[in-house]
């Protein structure tokens, strides 16, 4: 057997060990970001689910005024509290769907080399 030919087939082995490395480590980061992707959306139907409560509060709300006869300042107090608790829930969510888009962001950016775009500019 020739020497160049035990180098080449080492030096083909050696390649193909490092693409599988490569590989093995990417989709175990992937695998880490999907979990954490399905943790964001159980957060986003909890939310919804929040959001859907509150809806049905303040139709139930609602009708007791109407029955009662009270005041519509009243009404607007409290729709207007309904209403901040909603966006506030809604930025919250916005906020963790980011979050997550960032981990996603910077976990492909450590596999592939390339510096992530975070908020701050910071590589994982």
């Amino acid at each position: 057997m020739d020497a160049g030919w035990v180098v080449a087939a080492a030096s083909a082995t050696t390649a193909a060990l490092a693409v599988f490395g490569f590989w093995m480590r990417f989709s175990d980061r992937v695998a880490k970001a999907e979990t954490v992707a399905d943790a964001a959306r159980e957060a986003i139907d909890n939310v919804d689910e929040s959001i859907k409560a509150l809806e049905r509060e303040l139709s139930d709300y609602k009708q007791h005024v109407v029955e009662k006869f009270v005041m519509t300042d009243t009404l607007g107090a409290f729709e207007t509290r309904v209403t901040t608790a909603q966006l506030h829930s809604e930025q919250r969510l916005v906020a963790a769907i980011d979050e997550v888009k960032g981990r996603i962001d910077q976990l492909i950016a450590a596999q592939l080399g390339a510096p992530a775009r975070g908020k701050k500019g910071a590589v994982a």
